[in-house]
C-alpha cells in the first residue's frame, strides 16, 4: 500500500507541476469533468492497485495474476457491449488466445505470495478487475465525447486527482498500519529501493503509460484497445 500510494503521489506532483508550468486555463473545466477525472483516478489508479496489491499479499500473484489477467477479455466483451462495434463471433478467436495465454502464463508462473486467505485475495483481485474495466470504458467514453480535452491534459487532471486522494489515505495507513515505519528493527528498512520503485511507476507506468493509453482509447475501439491492454 505504501508503494502504491507513494507511486501516485509521484504521478500526481509531476502533473500538477507541469499544469503550473503549461499555465493552462484549467478554468474552463466543468464540476462534472473533476467528478469524472476524480471517480477514474481512482478506478483506474489508486484503488485499482490498491486492491491489486492487497490481492497479492492475501493470495499470492498466481491467483491475483490468474483474476486480474483476464482484464483484456472483460475490456473485449463490456467494451463490445456498450460500443456495439463488432459481431461476438468475430471475438471468439482473440478472447480465447488471450484466455489460453493467461491460464498458461498464471499456471508456469512461480508463486512467491503469501497464500494465507485465497477467498479475501480472490474477492480483491475481482473488485480490481471490475474497477479496471470501468476504468477503461468510461475513460473511453470520455476522451471520444471531448475532443477538446487532450490526451496529456487528461492524463494531468487524473494525476492531481490521484495526488489528492493519496493525500487523504496515507494518514490513514501510517495509522492503522506499520508500513511507515524504516526503523533499523524492521524489515521494511529498504527506503531507497521504495522511493526508486515509487519514481519508476509514477513517471512510466503511470504518468507517461497514461497518456499514451488515452490516446489509443480515443481513436480505438475499446475492444481493440482492450486486446492490446494485455501487453
Amino acid at each position: 500500500m505504501l508503494i502504491a500510494f507513494g507511486r501516485y503521489i509521484v504521478y500526481g506532483l509531476i502533473s500538477l507541476a507541469l499544469i503550473l508550468l503549461a499555465r493552462k486555463n484549467w478554468d474552463k473545466l466543468s464540476k462534472s469533468q473533476w467528478i469524472t477525472a476524480f471517480t477514474l483516478g481512482f478506478a483506474g489508479n489508486v484503488g485499482y492497485y490498491l486492491f491489486l496489491t492487497s490481492s497479492i499479499y492475501y493470495s499470492g500473484i498466481t491467483v491475483s495474476a490468474l483474476i486480474v489477467g483476464i482484464l483484456p477479455v472483460s475490456l473485449i466483451i463490456v467494451g463490445n457491449i456498450v460500443e456495439k462495434e463488432y459481431s461476438y463471433k468475430s471475438l471468439a478467436v482473440p478472447v480465447a488466445l488471450i484466455l489460453s495465454g493467461i491460464v498458461t502464463l498464471s499456471l508456469n508462473g512461480a508463486d512467491t505470495g503469501v497464500s494465507d486467505d485465497l477467498l479475501m485475495g480472490a474477492l480483491l483481485a475481482f473488485i480490481s478487475l471490475s474497477l479496471w474495466t470501468y476504468y477503461g470504458i468510461k475513460n473511453a467514453r470520455f476522451l471520444k465525447q471531448n475532443p477538446g480535452v487532450s490526451s496529456n491534459s487528461w492524463s494531468l487532471l487524473i494525476g492531481v486527482c490521484c495526488l489528492i486522494q493519496s493525500l487523504i489515505a496515507l494518514p490513514i495507513l501510517a495509522i492503522f498500519t506499520n508500513a511507515l515505519d524504516f526503523s533499523p528493527s524492521t524489515e521494511n528498512n529498504y527506503l531507497a529501493e521504495i522511493i526508486a520503485a515509487c519514481l519508476f511507476l509514477g513517471i512510466v507506468v503511470s504518468w507517461l503509460a497514461t497518456i499514451l493509453w488515452n490516446q489509443a482509447s480515443r481513436h480505438l475501439p475499446v475492444t481493440l484497445a482492450g486486446q492490446r491492454s494485455c501487453c
